[in-house]
């Protein structure tokens, strides 16, 4: 019942309150009993309820970074996109993350590719981000004949500002990096 309560409290908009699920408890337990359980089991997972996704670091960056509506629509057409690779779940989200960042800033030619303040913020140089970019690029080139193609499809929708027709980059055709 306790882990009940807590899922409640952090998945949904409007929590119970400890007196509405009484019913459920049948009356065996008093609020105190509840709150300690509550506590013990919080405390044994560390406070820790979830795993970090790609998401999570993207909000921060984009609200680090504060890109044009052009560009925030193309990095999340990324992050939804690199959920279709099967390649990328071995890569931690902050990478992919970062990754979806730096492919939607070379799809739009927005130089520099990668800035002083990304590179500082994401803890990633250029050359760590090009794997994981090289796989959404070509994830993008072949979203219009995949049979899968939600995201592409979502994305090529006028209210995310059609960022999924965009010609797909090719890394190779980007000026190098200057050091």
């Amino acid at each position: 019942m306790c882990a009940m309560l807590i899922a409640s409290k952090y998945e949904e908009v409007h929590k119970p309150l400890l007196e509405e699920l009484a019913d459920i408890w049948m009356l065996r337990y008093v609020t105190g009993d509840v709150v300690r359980m509550e506590k013990r089991i919080l405390h044994r997972l560390e406070w820790s309820l979830n795993l970090p996704t790609t998401y999570m670091f993207l909000s921060r960056w984009i609200n680090i970074e504060q890109p044009d509506e052009e560009t925030e629509c193309m990095i999340y057409f990324f992050s939804e996109l690199a959920l279709t690779q099967h390649y990328l779940i071995r890569v931690c989200p902050s990478r992919v993350a970062a990754s979806c960042v730096y492919a939607a800033r070379c799809t739009l030619k927005k130089y520099p590719l990668w800035t002083k303040t990304l590179q500082q913020c994401t803890r990633y140089l250029e050359p760590q981000l090009l794997e994981c970019t090289q796989i959404l690029v070509d994830a993008h080139s072949l979203a219009p004949k995949c049979m899968i193609n939600a995201v592409y499809e979502k994305y090529s929708l006028e209210e995310y500002r059609k960022v999924a027709l965009h010609a797909a980059v090719e890394l190779e055709q980007l000026p190098l990096p200057v050091w």
